[in-house]
């Protein structure tokens, strides 16, 4: 059970890779709404586990897989003086739990994990679509806890806005 559970992450891993969700976006004049809508999908999968067990779990793989595509995907947009199609694909990606109320809010909070260096949770992600033993890829997270920790604490004050 626990290598088809390893063979599945490996391949949800290699989809992300492949599609480029791991990569930084470049910065361009204009953030797009297929960004966007990534950052939001990712961000409403982190707020489901959040919301059910209370915490951002740091040794879920999906979550790992998560933060480093909304971390990598902002780092395109923080340059970026036109983010509505951004903020369009947002609330698309979030199924509008980010919304017109609550948008600016989670943008700015969105903003400052671009100034965050998370290449600890990149490299995680990399080593796992590399086949390197969960655990292992896992712990290279704790090399950068308190760029992991102020991470976290945006995620929740985005977190904090849903539930207003």
């Amino acid at each position: 059970m626990k290598a088809i559970r390893t063979i599945l992450l490996a391949s949800v891993v290699a989809l992300f890779t492949s599609c480029g969700l791991l990569s930084s976006t470049t910065g361009t004049s204009s953030a797009t709404s297929s960004t966007g809508s990534s950052v939001g999908s990712a961000l409403l999968a982190l707020y489901t586990q959040y919301k059910s067990d209370g915490k951002v779990d740091l040794t879920n793989l999906n979550n790992i897989l998560n933060i480093a595509t909304i971390a990598n995907s902002v780092k395109g947009i923080s340059g970026s003086t036109d983010t509505s199609s951004f903020v369009s694909g947002l609330i698309s990606g979030t199924n509008n739990l980010v919304n017109s109320n609550n948008s600016t809010s989670v943008m700015s909070n969105l903003l400052k994990l671009g100034n965050v260096d998370l290449s600890s949770i990149t490299k995680a992600a990399n080593a796992i679509s590399a086949g390197t033993d969960t655990t292992q890829a896992v712990s290279k997270i704790s090399d950068a806890s308190s760029n992991v920790s102020t991470a976290v604490s945006a995620l929740t004050s985005i977190f904090k806005t849903f539930k207003k």
